[in-house]
């Protein structure tokens, strides 16, 4: 026996080694290779994202800001015009000088007023065309002559009444790009108003406002801002370019082009967009419709020139990346090494570990306060520990040649289904009843449980003498039952209510009968819904709780109450609440009492109601009686003071009666005799 014990210990602590699969250090190492390999992918992606996302914010506050000024510029351009076209004063002082050219001084105040519109705001020639879009008055540079695009801008003013702004387009010379600003001059005439002629107002774009699109707020390369509008199938690129020369209004793609910029803000596609460029580069480009135009406004810049400044951060990334990866697979590696050579080092020290712990455990076996057996595989006892020796009378070497069965007593033998049940469920609680040498018997409580060792089966069962707890619970069973007695044999109805919630935890048969209801009924239930048929406790001063009385004092309480029945019949009842207290002597329950004193209430009411009527009756009915000294002479009555009273007024103050005042015939004829000898 004592041979398989060390083998069982050492197979035990072999399970708990330390020794790593090499195939298994592989996985690790392919995991947090891939796990890095991730980490570092997406660090990456998301430091793009985060580069490429500022540079979206700024090229979109860039589009925002020129679009909001070309747009402004615009509305300012008609706000001239319009105080132009507004003003009747000029349309009055042009036909005056068209009907009469030989009036010099009113041609030289308004060759004098264009000249100061053209200085003032800085336009490029202001020219005075008549009803025919002739010119008759010019003020500019250098004298052009009149151009069909004008002249049939200038009719078209003149029949719509409303000012006209041309779009970008060729002059008659080559690179001569310009707008036209056409304001019909009118006079009132009948409440109407009538064209007599246009201001025609140059605008050179080279001088603000492409110089206004071309800007840039921040250092850049390859960053610029583009104008375009839609021809048909083509989009029209309308100022110079920062990378391509004299191509306003000449470079043109069609809008079939998908990835190009200005092609996708042609089919009227707005907001952030990655494409190519005109000159066949990748862009990151913000699209912003002009506001009042046909234009559209374009803001872009080079994916190379975004990402450039952060090629060192992507390879330090890529580079920390590959060094996380060596260094997991050095650490993995060294790992490795380690718990090789550590596995191999603690084997001599686990051997000398699993015989002292080999020791120890015989120790306990031996001097255990209970005994412990082990049996084989048919229950033949194969090890006994010293309490088993002093509990059943034998040797050791006695009990090693017992069967677990002879241990049993006759009453209780060991049966070929219950052992089956034990190797089914590898161990078993369970009590029973063990025979001393002797033939003595006792209880005891086994935990019995299925061992296996170098692939036998064997049987280990702890076995504990509850002689004496059987004694107790005995003890205990009786009292139990000593106290159901008491506890059922009292006639007042009887529970014991948790202080905590008012509920119900034992009642007495009194209580079940005088109520009729069943235990499973009461239990649980709180006090005030059995006694009251209420959801709520009782609430002094109206109903006077004792229980909450105890509570509060911590004594006994005592008080009457009305209870109903389970039918609602009325109680009258005393009701007496003492405290249970708790290991910290708290209390935590009390038993309520109730007695029944529906009778001794009724002859208490019979008793007051008899009362009550002989005080009635004796305050109805006063009597004269015992011996009246009264005067022979006049007839008074000596009282118990011992004053004499009037007789009359004597029987008035003791009896009900009362006097009526008259004289009888003799009186009459002795006090008054004319009046009686009349008669």
């Amino acid at each position: 026996m004592k041979e398989k014990r060390p083998i069982n210990i050492l197979r035990r602590l072999q399970r708990q080694g330390l020794k790593s699969p090499l195939g298994y250090l592989i996985i690790v190492f392919f995991v947090l290779s891939v796990g890095i390999g991730t980490t570092g992918y997406f660090y990456y992606k998301s430091l793009r994202k985060h580069i490429k996302q500022d540079e979206q914010n700024k090229l979109s506050a860039i589009a925002d800001l020129k679009a909001g000024e070309i747009s402004k510029w615009y509305k300012e351009r008609m706000g001239d015009a319009t105080v132009i076209f507004e003003n009747s004063l000029i349309g009055g002082e042009v036909q005056r000088w068209f009907e009469n050219q030989s009036l010099s001084q009113v041609r030289q105040e308004i060759l004098r007023w264009m000249a100061s519109l053209k200085k003032g705001y800085g336009y490029k020639a202001i020219s005075l065309l008549d009803k025919k879009g002739e010119p008759r008055l010019s003020v500019m540079d250098d004298k052009e002559p009149s151009r069909s695009f004008e002249k049939t801008l200038a009719l078209k003013a003149m029949e719509t009444k409303k000012v006209i702004f041309s779009d970008l387009h060729q002059g008659e010379t080559p690179g001569d790009i310009h707008l036209d600003l056409l304001v019909p001059l009118t006079i009132s005439h009948g409440g109407n108003r009538l064209p007599v002629g246009v201001l025609l107002l140059q605008i050179d774009p080279q001088q603000f406002f492409f110089p206004l699109i071309q800007s840039w707020p921040t250092p850049s390369s390859t960053s610029e801002t583009l104008l375009i509008r839609r021809e048909g199938d083509e989009v029209v690129f309308l100022n110079e370019l920062r990378h391509k020369k004299k191509t306003a209004l000449l470079l043109r793609f069609p809008i079939s082009e998908e990835r190009l910029p200005a092609a996708m803000a042609a089919i009227g596609k707005e907001g952030m967009v990655e494409g190519v460029d005109y000159r066949g580069v990748q862009v990151l480009a913000a699209i912003r419709a002009v506001h009042g135009t046909t234009w559209f406004m374009v803001a872009k810049v080079d994916l190379e020139e975004i990402y450039a400044p952060h090629r060192g951060r992507f390879r330090m990334t890529a580079i920390l990346t590959g060094v996380l990866i060596a260094g997991s697979g050095f650490i993995i590696g060294f790992i490795w090494y380690y718990n090789q050579t550590e596995y191999y080092r603690n084997l001599h020290a686990k051997e000398a570990e699993k015989t002292m712990i080999l020791h120890r455990y015989e120790y306990l076996t031996q001097y255990a306060n209970d005994i412990i057996l082990l049996a084989d595989h048919e229950w033949k006892i194969i090890e006994a520990n010293y309490r088993a020796v002093q509990s059943y009378g034998y040797t050791r070497d006695e009990l090693l040649q017992l069967n677990v069965r002879d241990l049993r007593s006759t009453e209780t033998p060991l049966s070929d289904e219950f052992m089956k049940q034990v190797e089914a469920q590898k161990g078993m609680v369970f009590e029973t009843v063990h025979q001393r040498k002797d033939g003595a018997t006792f209880p005891v409580e086994i935990s019995i449980r299925v061992i296996e060792m170098e692939g036998k089966k064997f049987y280990q069962g702890i076995v504990r003498d509850i002689t004496e707890r059987k004694r107790a619970e005995e003890a205990l069973r009786q009292s139990k039952e000593f106290n159901e007695i008491v506890w059922n044999s009292m006639s007042d109805i009887i529970s014991v209510i948790d202080v905590a919630n008012f509920k119900i935890m034992d009642v007495n048969q009194v209580f079940l009968d005088e109520y009729g209801m069943k235990r499973e009924e009461v239990i649980g239930k709180t006090c005030y819904e059995i006694s009251h048929h209420r959801s709520t406790p009782c609430t002094p001063p109206e109903d006077t709780c004792p229980l909450l009385d105890t509570l509060k004092t911590g004594k006994y309480s005592y008080a009457e109450h009305i209870h109903y029945t389970l039918e609602g019949k009325k109680i009258y009842v005393e009701v007496s609440t003492s405290p249970i207290r708790d290991g910290e002597g708290k209390i935590s329950q009390v038993v309520h009492a109730v007695r029944d004193i529906s009778e001794r209430k009724r002859m208490e009411a019979e008793r007051e109601k008899m009362i009550r009527e002989l005080q009635e009756a004796v305050s109805k009915v006063k009597l004269l009686s015992g011996m009246l000294p009264i005067c022979s002479s006049c007839k008074k009555v000596r009282d118990d003071k011992g004053y004499w009273t009037q007789l009359e007024a004597y029987i008035r103050d003791h009896s009900e009666a009362d006097f009526s005042h008259g004289l009888c015939p003799a009186c009459a004829r002795k006090l008054y005799p004319d009046l009686a000898g009349e008669k």
